[in-house]
């Protein structure tokens, strides 16, 4: 699962059905933008973490 942009991503489904909230949905944007950038290497380091594979157990003990 790719969770790069997690802020930016809400938005962006934010946007699909208008609400009263889309005015603070666009001011929050730059700096959901912003937070995303800075967490991105974060991201991807978690992102690999969890593509690596398992080793697996010996189960003939």
């Amino acid at each position: 699962m790719d969770i790069t942009y997690p802020s930016v991503r809400y938005a962006a489904d934010s946007f699909k059905h208008p609400s009263k909230l889309t005015p603070l949905i666009l001011i929050d944007l730059p700096f959901s933008v912003v937070l995303d950038t800075v967490m991105l290497p974060f991201d991807a380091a978690s992102s690999r973490k969890s593509k690596k594979p398992e080793p697996e157990v010996d189960s003939k003990q």
